[in-house]
């Protein structure tokens, strides 16, 4: 068996769920791009700066650098019968990085009404004592605000805000456009789209009947 997939969709779509799902249920490894970086910090980059340092200062990595450092983490073993890319790639660069890095047997988006995520998003909360996440609709804790295991008071994160989750939404948004139409018309790598307003369950039931298809 062999699947290479990348999974796309908005913050807050559930791009990370499906994808824990689909490795364990196919067996191939669940990588991000944001994983990839943070493990390789101390790598030199071609200015001279390592990756860490760069990701310090709130400046993007090369192209050039995520292509030598995806292509570097797909040639381990655990990558041979596949993968699934959360969250990758997220404008076209990236998309041109990824063809002349790896094939890929399909593209899933997953498409959520941007009031949902508010939603879900904005309700998440976390211990910043022992790190337990909860969502005061979904996963509520037992005593309002109030962490289960440790009885500190919740917090949210600085970006789960509703102005923040938005600037996110617009510029992936925009992101998403530039890979969907770089690739559009590709035979081999289409583009297969899932509703994920549904509860996780309904959505994961439809992801497997996609990617069922593309199962080498």
């Amino acid at each position: 068996m062999s699947l290479k997939l990348s999974i796309l969709g908005l913050p807050g779509a559930g791009k990370g769920t499906q994808a824990d799902k689909l490795s364990e249920t196919y067996g191939i490894p669940h990588i991000s791009m944001g994983d990839i970086l943070r493990n390789n910090k101390e790598f030199e980059t071609e200015s001279g700066e390592t990756v860490g340092e760069i990701i310090d200062a709130g400046n993007p990595v090369t192209a050039k650098t995520c292509a030598t450092l995806l292509s570097t983490r797909l040639d381990e073993p655990d990558c041979a019968d596949g993968f699934v890319l959360d969250g990758f790639p997220r404008f076209q660069e990236q998309a041109e990085i990824m063809d002349d890095v790896t094939g890929i047997d399909a593209i899933l988006l997953i498409k959520v009404d941007e009031d949902n995520i508010l939603e879900r998003l904005t309700k998440r909360r976390i211990c910043p004592d022992c790190d337990a996440s909860y969502h005061l609709k979904f996963d509520p804790p037992e005593q309002d605000e109030i962490c289960d295991n440790c009885g500190t008071e919740l917090v949210q994160r600085e970006d789960d805000t509703a102005e923040k989750i938005e600037e996110r939404i617009s510029w992936q948004r925009d992101g998403i456009e530039e890979v969907l139409t770089y690739f559009d018309g590709d035979e081999d790598t289409p583009v297969e789209v899932v509703n994920g307003n549904p509860p996780i369950s309904e959505v994961w039931n439809n992801v497997q009947e996609v990617v069922e298809k593309h199962v080498n």
